[in-house]
């Protein structure tokens, strides 16, 4: 199912203020992006309210959570009460704006 997508510009910030940081020393990022979905008019939508990331482990090629990330992800979705994983971003410095077949895999996945 696709819905429509509204972000809210605090959370953008923070996502591209990570991959910029990571872009800085050529590495790509990753973190996850908590809302909600919403329904208005019959029509559902999601928002996505806040960017967190944690310890990545990260080259100019690959990157993904570092193992004891997890428990750090974990406690910020807690704090953020109320919200829930409603998607994900992930860099690809000095490459453009696409989707590698691992990253269509992943989003097929979850």
């Amino acid at each position: 199912m696709i819905l429509d997508a509204y972000v809210k510009k605090n959370a953008l910030e923070k996502a591209v203020a990570h991959c910029k940081k990571n872009a800085q020393n050529g590495f790509e990022a990753i973190g996850l992006l908590l809302g909600d979905v919403f329904s208005w008019e019959g029509k559902q939508y999601v928002l996505v309210e806040e960017a967190i990331t944690a310890r990545n482990v990260a080259s100019s090629v690959h990157v993904r959570f570092d193992r004891e990330a997890f428990g750090d992800l974990a406690k910020k979705i807690v704090e953020k009460r109320g919200k829930i994983i409603v998607s994900w971003y992930h860099s690809h410095p000095s490459m453009g704006c696409f989707l590698s077949g691992t990253d269509v895999a992943t989003q097929k996945n979850y």
